[in-house]
């Protein structure tokens, strides 16, 4: 029997070989469990992609439960639809 801990590393003992998701700027393909926060995020940012001024957001909450993962990643994704304007983000903890 495999505790899940034992299943991270493989038959030599060594951590398995995708070492990205240990990075701090890791963004996983799917984000789960905060699809209603991602929404509402990307409403108040979507304006960008009709011409307007984004609405300014403040993400506040515990510690590891998402904040930085969901910008990031609402950021790269608007990125990639959008050349007209300069984005930017700012992390202050």
């Amino acid at each position: 029997m495999h505790s899940k801990t034992q299943m991270v590393f493989d038959n030599e003992n060594k951590l398995s070989e995708d070492l990205s998701v240990f990075d701090k700027n890791y963004i996983p393909k799917t984000i789960l469990h905060r699809d209603k926060e991602i929404h509402a995020i990307a409403t108040a940012l979507g304006m960008i992609l009709r011409g307007f001024k984004a609405t300014d957001c403040a993400l506040y909450g515990l510690k590891g439960t998402g904040k930085t993962l969901i910008s990031k990643y609402l950021m790269g994704e608007l990125k990639k639809l959008t050349t007209c304007c300069r984005l930017f983000f700012f992390h202050l903890s």
